[in-house]
């Protein structure tokens, strides 16, 4: 992440590459709206932006990031073991989002 050029608009990228990626594009962009949105900004952001929320304040406070690593792998695990493909859906999108809370951790946002 930290290699891309943030200042690069999503109509600069070839077609091909846009076009082969579009179900993991959709799949980021689910997560992102999940957790910018509704029931995940409210519960978890509390006025704050995605890199100052509990879930870094805390690793920071604690000096890691197994909290989250804890926190991706329950949702992956519980969201496997469940029937209904929206809850599936759901759980599977929170440990994506969790994953990419250790990134910004790292400092891979920048």
């Amino acid at each position: 992440m930290s290699d891309q050029d943030p200042n690069i608009a999503y109509a600069d990228i070839p077609v091909a590459f846009t076009t082969d990626y579009d179900s993991l594009r959709s799949v980021l962009k689910a997560a992102f709206e999940q957790a910018a949105t509704g029931k995940g900004r409210e519960r978890h952001a509390r006025g704050n932006p995605f890199d100052k929320q509990h879930m870094q304040t805390i690793s920071q406070l604690l000096g890691t990031d197994r909290g989250m690593a804890f926190q991706a792998i329950k949702k992956l695990t519980e969201g496997l073991d469940m029937p209904d493909p929206a809850a599936r859906e759901r759980e599977l999108l929170g440990a994506i989002v969790y994953i990419a809370g250790i990134v910004v951790f790292h400092g891979g946002e920048q």
